[in-house]
């Protein structure tokens, strides 16, 4: 009778450990997608004086990543929640390690630049919905927005470390492909983690119409439109943030990428904070509070001109931006999503990022395109805020439906 207590009460904290290694590994890999990822932004100007660019076609390097991005956002949510979204996260990061390879050692032209960077925006274009269906999967209804938090850190993290790594390896190399061959090692290693470390993956439920229904919802629908405003505003930001610098303030492309990723530093402080609290406080009243903020931070960076100004105003913008605020739409979605029962996480997570990164093969060519008419980013910066303030009124909309009981304690099964 002893032993069948001690057992009992080994259980509850040995789950709790397993969803903390899977929390933490899918954070982790979000760290290193975004390193791959954010090492592109500093580096713009210098792959455009190589290739004779213009800020148009510099702008296309991103927006050619986010579009393959985009293109597999539902397919990999479909593809993980039939065969296991485990499967599908191992099998597209290798893709990603492939992309970075063949950037750094074959990308002797503008088109196989383009090329190899599509290889590795497909590669990562299955890590939302696997790593937010995992999550929102594993874990009590009451720990949704703290571990989505947890696990969106490793995005600012990412962002952080890459925008400032990008041109200090730059400078060492004196070669803008040399960041990615650095990266090709432990993108590889995530891949593996990823097999080690995740198990117990809840199936999703079998039910026909899901997708259908997920279009017919009303609050989907509007929080799939304040994703893509959010997230609009946010590339706008991160891609040409450092090019306004350095061609606007006269910055290095060192400082300048360092200045950027101050913005991703204060995401993962607002990350940690906001979706902790948005478990307590509740998720629509943190998205108005937040948004219209940040919103009003990306006009403010564009018009003062002192160095600590624009420094302040970017920290501002990652404390309440897209970045800080991914753990409430994922938990606000999550909530949606368990009361239906209707469709599995991988399929809602991919649904709602294809809407939101969307944003992001549309953002940075616009605001190239403002940039070569105008010759300043700073019409880009007001029509970010602009489509911000678009994405507060849809989030009005939308109802704050509190969880379901348990569900994501009482899986039918696992993958």
């Amino acid at each position: 009778m002893r032993e069948s207590e001690r057992t009992a009460d080994r259980r509850p904290f040995a789950e709790r450990w397993r969803v903390h290694l899977i929390v933490a590994a899918l954070a982790l890999g979000w760290s290193v997608l975004y390193l791959d990822r954010s090492i592109l932004f500093p580096l713009l100007p210098v792959i455009a004086d190589d290739f004779g660019l213009t800020d148009a076609q510099s702008g296309a390097i991103s927006s050619v990543y986010f579009i393959t991005y985009v293109f597999m956002q539902i397919p990999s949510g479909v593809l993980g929640d039939r065969f296991g979204l485990k499967r599908v996260l191992v099998v597209m990061y290798l893709i990603i390690g492939l992309g970075l390879f063949c950037i750094g050692l074959f990308s002797a032209s503008y088109l196989l630049l383009l090329l190899f960077i599509g290889i590795q925006g497909f590669g990562a274009g299955a890590y939302y919905a696997g790593s937010y269906g995992i999550t929102i999967s594993s874990v009590p209804s009451r720990w949704r927005g703290t571990s989505s938090s947890v696990v969106t850190s490793g995005m600012a993290l990412g962002s952080a470390l890459g925008l400032g790594m990008a041109g200090l390896l730059y400078s060492v190399s004196e070669s803008w492909r040399a960041p990615y061959l650095f990266m090709l090692v432990p993108t590889l290693l995530m891949a593996a983690l990823i097999g080690i470390v995740i198990r117990g993956v809840p199936k999703a439920p079998k039910v026909e119409g899901g997708l259908a229904f997920l279009f017919r919802n009303r609050d989907f629908t509007p929080l799939c439109v304040t994703n893509f405003c959010a997230l609009y505003a946010y590339m706008v930001i991160f891609t040409w943030g450092p090019s306004f610098l350095v061609n606007q303030h006269d910055m290095s492309i060192t400082r300048a990428g360092l200045f950027t990723s101050a913005v991703a530093g204060a995401s993962l402080v607002g990350a940690l904070t906001w979706g902790r609290l948005s478990d307590r406080l509740g998720r629509k009243g943190l998205t108005l509070a937040m948004l219209t903020g940040s919103a009003v931070m990306l006009s403010v960076a564009a018009v003062v001109d002192s160095t600590p100004a624009i420094l302040g105003a970017f920290v501002a913008y990652g404390f309440l931006g897209a970045l800080a605020w991914n753990p409430i739409i994922v938990s606000w979605a999550g909530d949606h999503t368990f009361a239906s029962g209707r469709v599995g996480m991988g399929t809602v997570m991919g649904v709602m990022n294809t809407v939101g990164i969307s944003s992001a093969f549309i953002a940075p060519v616009v605001s190239g395109w403002i940039s070569d008419t105008t010759d300043s980013l700073e019409m880009a910066f007001f029509l970010a805020t602009a489509v911000q303030f678009v994405g507060v009124a849809a989030a009005l909309t939308a109802r704050e439906r509190p969880a379901d009981a348990e569900t994501a304690a009482t899986p039918r099964g696992h993958a």
